[in-house]
């Protein structure tokens, strides 16, 4: 495009052009630098003033604001570059930063601009004048892209809350072990107990691989502490939910059921789902990504991501699915024994845990989907995401650790005084809420008696007679096993 005194000329004169030696890139990023050169071409015999030329350099216009010309006035989008000048044979070398309209794409022109001022003293035909001369391409100014992650308050909180709970859950192991010659420890089975608050103190320490900014490492630790941390909480309770069912059957067989089979159940079960992970781990492992939001194509947050991981991450969770379900089917059935059995009207019936699964159950499914369902259409906003998923592990890992663990720290003493109150002597003894134990027991249609031999932490169930006395020791030991 060329203009002769204020006037465009249309074509430009034979001879006269704009040569881009280097044209601006084909992505340009809002308010990033970029480089571009080019050299005014006239004809060999036009005469210039001055010899050089007066003035070179870019302007820039979105092509809303219309046909882009160097008279364009300047605004918050319109920009141009400084003015330079020089001999005609050199290279102009322009550096530009361009403003995106808002947060869409903004197509601009770009032109490199030129004036020369040529005399008539060597040339003739009315060529002499003051021209400008442009050369223009258009270009996509993209906005920056700008990283979403969640508030440092919600981090710092959540933070503080694993940190409270790994420290709560290693507080109920070492009271568990403190206090695991008492007899509530020992009929509950306290390795057990053990267990599930290192399995609660894993969850909590989860939540630190849910925290931005999301890293390889955190991906990786997402792969293994959940589903360890899984294992550890509900195999035992799954475990120790199956010996009640067991140990409250109705018939006269004898049944050993020993704490070191059930604890090599727990380890092979580890071992597979650890071979699991390893094998998921080494073939597909999870890796930080960038993924952009879905509202605004500029905004993008780092997820953990890995090929195929959505089929590993559906196996893992139909495999957990058995233990779960499982565990629900013995609550029931260690109820219905229970009930059928008439120690439900017995205190000792407060340390049957089988009670607490169906709430714990209920609890970890409804959060859990709760959670999983809700992600997927809150990606865009990491806060709430955040907020979801660290508080869906933290009241889960909490509801289920201190279900399951606190009442028997808190009611360890209070039965013991019981236990030694009404364990001295002969005849028959009270039971703690009224009534004869000896009545009592001479209604169960089959009296089990449980013998807890620390030295080979073990429990041994053998069926006895219609009316035996057992005393509080074996049906307290019968109804917490």
């Amino acid at each position: 495009m060329c203009w002769k005194n204020g006037k465009h000329v249309d074509p430009c004169p034979k001879g006269v052009s704009v040569a881009w030696v280097s044209e601006p890139p084909t992505r340009v990023k809002e308010s990033a630098e970029f480089t571009a050169s080019a050299r005014l071409i006239l004809p060999s015999e036009w005469n210039l003033d001055a010899k050089k030329v007066l003035h070179a350099n870019l302007h820039a216009c979105p092509i809303s604001e219309g046909w882009c010309t160097p008279f364009i006035q300047r605004s918050d989008y319109v920009t141009h570059t400084a003015a330079q000048n020089g001999s005609l044979s050199e290279k102009f070398i322009f550096h530009m930063a361009l403003p995106a309209k808002g947060l869409v794409l903004s197509t601009y022109t770009i032109i490199a601009h030129f004036r020369v001022m040529v005399s008539n003293e060597t040339t003739g035909g009315g060529v002499a004048g003051l021209y400008e001369i442009c050369a223009g391409v258009r270009r996509t100014v993209e906005p920056n892209e700008n990283e979403q992650t969640a508030s440092i308050w919600l981090k710092c909180l959540f933070a503080t809350i694993a940190g409270l709970g790994v420290a709560a859950c290693l507080g109920l192991a070492a009271a568990v072990v403190a206090y695991r010659e008492s007899f509530v420890m020992k009929v509950s089975t306290w390795n057990f107990l053990v267990l599930i608050a290192l399995g609660g103190a894993m969850a909590f320490g989860a939540i630190y691989a849910f925290l931005p900014t999301v890293t390889n490492t955190k991906c990786h630790l997402r792969q293994w502490v959940l589903p360890i941390a899984f294992d550890l909480i509900f195999l035992p309770l799954l475990l120790k939910t199956y010996r009640m069912v067991r140990v409250f059957n109705t018939s006269l067989k004898k049944v050993k059921i020993t704490t070191r089979s059930l604890a090599a159940i727990v380890l092979l079960v580890l071992l597979f789902d650890i071979l699991y992970t390893l094998f998921w781990h080494l073939s597909f492992p999870l890796s930080a990504k960038k993924t952009f939001s879905s509202i605004n194509p500029f905004d993008y947050e780092y997820e953990c991501y890995g090929e195929h991981s959505g089929i590993f991450q559906a196996v893992a969770i139909m495999i957990r699915a058995v233990p779960l379900l499982a565990t629900f089917f013995f609550s029931y059935l260690a109820q219905s024994n229970i009930a059928h059995s008439r120690l439900k009207r017995s205190s000792i019936a407060a340390f049957d845990e089988s009670s607490y699964i169906s709430p714990i159950l209920l609890n970890m499914f409804v959060v859990s989907l709760f959670v999983i369902t809700l992600q997927y259409y809150i990606s865009d906003n990491p806060n709430i995401l955040l907020v979801y998923r660290c508080a869906g592990i933290s009241w889960t890992s909490a509801f289920t650790v201190l279900v399951l663990i606190l009442p028997k720290i808190i009611m360890r003493k209070q039965f013991e005084n019981v236990l030694s109150k009404n364990g001295s002597g002969g005849g028959s003894r009270k039971n703690p809420v009224g009534g004869d134990d000896s009545k009592v027991t001479s209604h169960i249609s089959v009296n089990i008696m449980v013998s807890v031999s620390t030295q080979t932490n073990s429990e041994v169930a053998t069926g006895g007679t219609k009316g035996s006395g057992s005393g509080h020791h074996n049906l307290f030991s019968t109804l917490a096993a």
